[in-house]
């Protein structure tokens, strides 16, 4: 099984109403008004209106649920192009890299998941929702929301999971440091829980905050640690890629990943109060000075965002 991890932006938004135009221009020369923009139209604006409609929506029977299958009909997703949303497009070529261009349409695969990550901001959780709603075909049953990174016990085969994360839209080292535990704690789960041992990830860059991606590296290393198998135990990852699609490119340029020990994580990062602050001066390697961890201009040894993520990613018997 292949496990996408696939960050969101807003370029669905900012497409899907010239294509509805477009459509509504080849149908016919006095066609219907174009409808507004679905994630403008259906879904409430305001930090809580999103959420609170994303588990209504995905409840079954639920009158959010029949209004969500209405407007899909309504906007023809059966019909969406790939090439819609970065989302769509990166899924599009991972299905066929030999192509020359992504397959037109695209579909999440039946033995797969597809993690769509979200920013919390109504933006990005409008978007994630009509990303998913196009890969399910209109299949609410397969769309599962994850208020926080660590919901849920079920395997989720075959499903396309939105994944709220706080923290990604913000500018400020504090606002990453909480963004980086939150994907941290979802990489742990999905290995865990969500997806199970042995499996294999692709880390889709190029939607969502540019600068995010950076910090999707630092969890992709960490796992990338995990493949190797130790001692003859069972693997709790089976491999790792990271790739992204230049916007005057279609295909995928694979972006280094190098493995993290996670015998080194554990040694390295000593344990920490609240907010990251060392009880213990660094361990004399300092393999991840810099990275995951740097001296403050206090005095103290500060864990970094990086840090964070590894932290919550490769839990340590010490902390």
């Amino acid at each position: 099984m292949t496990v996408h991890l696939v960050t969101v932006g807003l370029s669905l938004r900012n497409k899907l109403h010239a294509w509805l135009e477009k459509e509504a221009a080849k149908r016919e020369h006095n066609s219907p008004a174009v409808p507004s923009a679905p994630d403008l139209k259906l879904v409430p604006l305001g930090d809580t209106g999103v959420q609170d409609f994303l588990r209504a929506a995905l409840t079954p029977g639920s009158p959010e649920s029949e209004l969500l299958r209405a407007a899909a009909a309504e906007f023809r997703v059966h019909d969406w192009p790939s090439n819609l949303s970065a989302e769509l497009t990166t899924l599009a070529r991972h299905a066929d890299e030999n192509a020359a261009e992504p397959p037109e349409k695209v579909r999440a695969g039946a033995d797969d998941i597809v993690v769509l990550i979200a920013s919390d901001t109504p933006g990005a959780l409008r978007a994630a929702l009509w990303d998913a709603v196009a890969l399910t075909d209109g299949d609410l049953s397969r769309i599962r929301y994850l208020h926080e990174p660590d919901q849920g016990s079920e395997e989720a085969r075959g499903q396309v999971l939105i994944v709220r994360v706080p923290g990604m839209d913000v500018g400020s080292g504090e606002g990453f440091r909480l963004a980086m535990r939150q994907l941290g704690t979802l990489a742990r789960h999905l290995i865990e829980r969500l997806a199970g041992p042995e499996q294999d990830y692709v880390f889709h860059l190029t939607g969502g905050y540019k600068a995010a991606g950076f910090y999707w590296l630092g969890i992709a290393e960490g796992m990338l640690g995990l493949a190797r198998a130790d001692g003859g135990k069972k693997r709790e990852v089976r491999s790792v890629r990271a790739v992204v699609i230049h916007e005057l490119s279609h295909d995928f340029i694979d972006i280094p990943v190098r493995p993290l020990s996670p015998r080194m994580v554990a040694v390295e990062l000593r344990p920490t109060d609240k907010d990251g602050v060392f009880r213990l001066p660094p361990h004399r390697s300092r393999l991840l000075e810099g990275y995951a961890y740097v001296e403050e201009p206090e005095g103290h040894w500060r864990t970094t965002p990086f840090g964070e993520g590894l932290r919550t990613l490769l839990p340590s018997r010490e902390s």
